[in-house]
């Protein structure tokens, strides 16, 4: 019952709970966050999209780089679009970094906005993948790159593998076909270097 609950929250953070998950993502995620925003090389006057940004601990380290240029994000959760802009306020004010409730499935961007975009265990609740990633693909700029990280389902613990109605698990063979069938070209699989920090991947493309 708990480790559904659990689920349901990292899925949709709501309420107590929510802000309790929040919290922990940000800890337990901030190795995969600065690794995938290091993995696309974000340049000075780059324009960045996330997808399911969580408490913004990587929107955090995005902003840090695109200096002269911005980070967009959207999440689902208003729990999570509120942690994220505490987080980071002086960026907001400055201009730098806009967050908004949003879905994926209809991002709420006109065509070639971006020229990186990532999404850090994200995909797993996402119900059409490959519809989620056409989308991606169509703000992204000719030659923009894509990354998106997860725990592989070979990775999950025993007994701790999160119920197959709430999360859809990938190997990193499955992301990397999805991003093809999405249109996304020189696709590439990244293993992280240090697996006792972080057992996870992350699955590169470009547009």
């Amino acid at each position: 019952m708990f480790a559904r609950l659990i689920s349901q929250n990292l899925r949709k953070p709501s309420g107590i709970v929510g802000a309790l998950i929040g919290r922990m993502m940000a800890r337990g995620n901030a190795t995969e966050a600065a690794w995938t925003v290091a993995l696309l090389d974000i340049q000075p006057n780059d324009q960045v999209l996330e997808v399911g940004f969580g408490p913004g601990v990587a929107v955090q380290h995005a902003a840090e780089r695109a200096t002269g240029g911005g980070v967009s994000g959207i999440d689902y959760p208003e729990t999570m679009v509120r942690a994220a802009s505490r987080r980071n306020a002086a960026a907001i004010r400055a201009g730098r970094v806009a967050l908004k409730r949003g879905d994926v499935a209809a991002l709420p961007f006109p065509d070639a906005a971006f020229d990186k975009a990532y999404a850090i265990h994200s995909i797993y609740f996402w119900p059409q993948p490959t519809a989620a990633l056409q989308e991606l693909w169509r703000v992204l700029k000719p030659g923009g790159q894509l990354a998106m990280t997860i725990m592989p389902r070979d990775k999950w613990s025993a007994g701790r593998t999160p119920p197959s109605e709430l999360f859809t698990l990938y190997s990193g063979e499955e992301l990397a076909r999805l991003l093809g069938e999405a249109g996304f070209t020189a696709v590439r699989v990244e293993n992280f270097s240090e697996p006792d920090r972080f057992a996870g991947l992350s699955v590169l493309g470009r547009k």
